[in-house]
């Protein structure tokens, strides 16, 4: 599974985007809501693409499809041209492997439009999902890995997998209960990282900025190594991992 995930990675990330263009006229937009399902069968792994907008994935009990709703804007001189767009902005998937890839589609931005479109996603809770292109990404209810990389800012929440982050700017907030031998690894540029975890985690701990505050609030560490900008210690057994770094920001981890 590992040697899938990247493979994935290095496929997605080779993709290159638009030249985006500023607009040199007033503007109109319209908006539109599109909505489907796709099968998941055949395949373990949801990798996902919107250099368009946002990426929303939330767990549920479904087991063999994905549903999917995708709000379209686009902007225009006038709306009836704007809305004679919304067909360029589509949804596309395919499978590779064990991988499905669902990707949104839409021109590049001209002097005289601009597309946009936020992706929605209800996935199974036991689906691992990767994120490797989006504006911004918010992961909720999910028991599987969460990889996200070429994002903005990240919220995850009521998670109960293992996390991998890696951001060259934008914050990141994170809400989940680590298993037993899990990680969450989360490393951003430029930005303020914020974990909430249970107070029963059990974990090694290193937590680190190159230019902030590194606290921790509500947890018992023991082994403890602190400075300023720098966090070391062990909660429980330690049979977890958790690496938490940013060069400018603030780093911050709290027990419930």
């Amino acid at each position: 599974m590992q040697s899938n995930f990247a493979a994935v990675l290095l496929v997605l990330i080779a993709m290159q985007g638009c030249t985006e263009k500023s607009p040199t006229t007033p503007r109109q937009e319209v908006t539109e809501r599109t909505f489907g399902e796709i099968a998941f069968v055949n395949a373990q792994v949801v990798a996902v693409e919107n250099p368009k907008g946002a990426v929303v994935i939330t767990g549920e009990s479904r087991q063999r499809s994905i549903g999917w709703t995708l709000d379209k804007a686009v902007q225009a001189e006038t709306g009836q041209r704007a809305r004679a767009q919304f067909a360029a902005i589509k949804i596309s998937h395919r499978i590779s492997t064990d991988t499905l890839f669902v990707s949104v589609e839409a021109p590049c931005n001209s002097s005289t439009l601009t597309y946009a479109g936020d992706l929605s996603l209800s996935v199974p809770r036991q689906a691992p999902c990767i994120v490797t292109q989006a504006l911004y990404s918010y992961v909720y209810d999910l028991a599987a890995l969460v990889v996200l990389r070429n994002t903005l800012d990240v919220a995850i929440k009521r998670h109960s997998g293992s996390t991998q982050i890696v951001l060259a700017q934008g914050n990141i907030a994170i809400e989940a209960a680590l298993p037993t031998h899990g990680f969450c690894f989360a490393n951003t540029v430029k930005g303020d990282i914020l974990l909430r975890i249970p107070t029963t985690t059990s974990a090694n701990v290193l937590a680190q900025s190159g230019n902030g505050n590194v606290t921790f609030t509500g947890l018992a560490l023991t082994n403890l190594e602190q400075k300023n900008s720098m966090i070391m210690g062990t909660l429980g057994t330690g049979s977890g991992e958790i690496r938490l770094a940013t060069n400018i920001g603030n780093v911050q981890i709290s027990g419930f």
